[in-house]
Formats: structure tokens, sequence, C-alpha cells
């Protein structure tokens, strides 16, 4: 099957120390994919939940791009402690309008998270998202992008984007 993909890796360090309340959101720096039609993304991640503070919320959001184009994508989000990104993650197709939002409101315990990352002795959590539609010009493509986040003791934090 022919289809343009893109793979999103956004790394947070320091996890333990982010001191979010529930609804309240960290957002990655900006990913921008050349193939799907110049769109960018950024990923959203709720560390205390949007309905229920004992879930980790993720969130895939459509930042530019042809503001008249709708783009049809199939996504999914994988969180992990450490980086362990084997897990299948959870999957959507959803139609993004530019600026619009969609993902997981209860994508994983964040006890989970927290249990692995003491017994991996580690404090970072990582947040992968893969986008993907078909192709019509027959071939394949995948594009990978890194950013990380980095959260200090003061409550701040800083981010980058890795080529």
């Amino acid at each position: 099957m022919d289809r343009i993909q893109y793979v999103l890796y956004w790394k947070i360090e320091n996890f333990s120390l982010a001191r979010h309340k529930m609804g309240e959101k960290l957002v990655s720096p900006v990913f921008p994919t050349k193939m799907l039609d110049n769109t960018s993304w950024t990923l959203e991640l709720y560390p205390e939940g949007v309905e229920d503070e004992s879930y980790i919320g993720g969130f895939l959001t459509r930042n530019t791009g042809i503001s008249s184009l709708d783009c049809e994508v199939h996504y999914d989000l994988t969180v992990a402690p450490g980086g362990d990104l084997n897990d299948g993650g959870r999957g959507n197709r959803f139609t993004f309008k530019l600026g619009q939002t969609d993902g997981f409101p209860l994508l994983v315990k964040r006890k989970a998270i927290e249990m692995a990352n003491k017994d991996l002795n580690v404090d970072f959590l990582t947040l992968r998202c893969r986008i993907y539609l078909q192709s019509v010009k027959n071939y394949n493509f995948v594009g990978k992008s890194f950013a990380r986040t980095r959260l200090l003791a003061d409550g701040t934090s800083y981010s980058i984007l890795q080529k």
C-alpha cells in the first residue's frame, strides 16, 4: 500500500516535575511536514488529564497549511515511560481543519507511567504520533521528527526541535 507517513517523537524530560492542574497542557514544538500538504502539527499532553486526573491525555493539533484544505489523516498516539514504544497505542481517523485538535483524554493511566519510570530509574516520558495518509503519487514516504522538552524545578520549561 502506498502512503505518506510522518512519525513525531516528543520526549519530555523530568516528567515528575510537571505541576499542571487537570485541564492544563504541555505543548510540543511545531512539527512541519512537507509531504502532508505543507501542514504543521503540535502534540499536546495533559499530565493531570482533561476529564480524569488519574489519566494522561494526548492530542494532535493541525497548526498550519492551506486553510481551505481539510486534511483527512489516520494517526495513532503512543505514550511510554522511558521511551519503550512497543505498545500499539490508540488510533483514530479524523479530518483536520486548520487549528483543529483531536485525541484521547484518557490515553494512559498516570500511575502506570510513574511506576514504570520508577522501576526503570528514569524520569521522562516519550509521546509518539504517527500520521499517515494514502498516497496518490505511487510511492511510500516516511519522515521522522524529534523534539525534546525539559521541565525545570522552577516550573518553567524549554523545548527544542531536533532534525
